[in-house]
């Protein structure tokens, strides 16, 4: 089941898929890393779906034995709930032989974890969900993946705001932002893929209780800072530095055009909504951009193109908008300041190519774990992509944002933004920035 699937699941089944991977997640860590010790891991795990089909008439007895089968409390009941229901008084044996086949696959097949943190970013803590699974009538793999986050509902928002932003533009400078759904714990609500809202009040606690546990077995913290969850589709590229250092040096010429572009349009995005975690860090005093400052080149992924005529796909992530107080004071006096200037799109490109750059020096917390060794590698590996950032990537940059101006000064764009279920002060926040944007460009064409 791939993650376009997963966020378009109610939260039923979300609930029933969470169970699913706390039960092949715990698995994982009964196994021993040595073959030969998870072969006897398995065989003794055979022992005790042996007893519990020798006497499987005693319902409390298969809990006792389940029990055991986990080594985990009466927590693990809905974990394994697949296998027996919890409520039934009797198991037939045939039903226990149809269930220890599927259990006893999933045992030899939990060598690989599903479910580990990422080794990139601060915020969250942020988990990628992969592994392969066997289709209810055994004859099929199917490959689960995903992306779960601990965030706030106005990362959720501010994607929604960002996939509007980008449906508004040229096909050829549209970016993509990850289809997600929504969990929160609080106000025990759930949006799916699609945007349907659902009240979970009665799987809300179930649910909580197992993305706490996921979030234990990947990364050891037991109380996250937030209280829901943001489940998106895993993208099968890479983040912009990897990408650099790799991928990019397989694009022609086209292809590495339509990619500067793309950066250039998201880029406008980022500066009317006050996105300072990805290409153009801010200066806290609002007095200019902190050209000093380095891109986070983390907030990019790109997904390289499929042939030579297809053009790579660049996603935004991370898009929260909505953390910041001075958007409503401080930031629009600085942003109709900033654009006013006559060649805008050069000033951008100029400041996006130097943070983009500082990113990429030794000194960027990119290479802070990294030995001489590897460093030295890295930047002869980033050679290609730096030389065209300093001849191809501004015009190109400088183009994706001129054509994205041209299609923002629809007098009607503002009412797209009216059917995000975001609050009366963030609508308010969004329509100021594109009022302010609207009428400095117009009063450029008059003037």
């Amino acid at each position: 089941m791939s993650a376009s699937q997963i966020v378009l699941l109610d939260n039923k089944q979300l609930l029933n898929w969470s169970n699913d991977l706390c039960r092949l997640g715990y698995l994982h860590t009964l196994m021993p890393e040595d073959a030969a010790e998870t072969a006897k891991k398995i065989t003794s795990l055979e022992g005790i779906w042996s007893a519990i089909h020798e006497n499987p008439a005693s319902q409390q007895n298969v809990k006792t034995q389940m029990n055991a089968l986990y080594q985990l409390d009466s927590r693990a009941h809905s974990f394994y709930s697949p296998y027996f229901d919890p409520h039934q008084r009797t198991i037939s044996k045939d039903l226990i032989k149809e269930r220890s086949a599927q259990f006893l696959q999933e045992a030899s097949s939990s060598s690989l974890a599903p479910i580990t943190k990422t080794k990139r970013g601060f915020n969250g803590p942020t988990c990628i969900v992969n592994y392969s699974k066997k289709d209810s009538s055994q004859s099929r793999y199917w490959t689960h993946t995903a992306v779960f986050k601990w965030t706030s509902k106005e990362e959720k928002l501010s994607g929604e705001v960002y996939r509007k932003f980008s449906a508004s533009l040229p096909k050829s400078v549209q970016f993509q932002v990850p289809k997600s759904s929504f969990i929160d714990f609080d106000e025990k609500i759930y949006v799916n893929g699609n945007g349907i809202l659902e009240n979970c009040s009665k799987n809300s606690a179930e649910l909580r209780e197992a993305f706490h546990f996921l979030t234990q077995l990947s990364t050891s913290t037991k109380t996250p800072d937030t209280n829901a969850i943001l489940l998106s589709e895993k993208i099968p590229g890479s983040i912009l530095f990897d990408f650099a250092r790799g991928p990019y040096q397989n694009l022609n010429i086209a292809q590495k055009q339509r990619l500067f572009s793309l950066i250039g349009a998201l880029s406008l995005g980022d500066l009317i909504f006050r996105q300072s975690d990805r290409l153009i860090p801010f200066d806290a005093s609002f007095t200019d951009f902190s050209v000093k400052g380095a891109a986070n080149l983390g907030n990019l992924m790109i997904v390289p193109p499929k042939n030579e005529s297809d053009f790579p796909l660049l996603y935004a992530i991370d898009n929260d908008i909505f953390d910041h107080e001075d958007m409503k004071t401080d930031y629009p006096e600085f942003f109709s300041s900033f654009i006013s200037d006559d060649n805008i799109s050069k000033k951008i490109s100029d400041l996006i190519l130097k943070c983009v750059i500082n990113a990429l020096q030794p000194s960027s917390f990119l290479f802070r774990k990294m030995k001489e060794e590897e460093i030295h590698q890295v930047i002869t590996d980033l050679q290609p992509f730096l030389v065209d950032l300093e001849t191809l990537a501004g015009e190109n940059i400088q183009a994706g944002i001129e054509e994205s101006i041209k299609h923002l000064q629809n007098p009607k764009l503002n009412e797209d933004f009216l059917n995000i279920p975001v609050s009366r002060k963030q609508s308010e926040m969004i329509q100021q920035q594109i009022l302010i944007f609207q009428r400095i460009f117009k009063n450029k064409e008059n003037g």
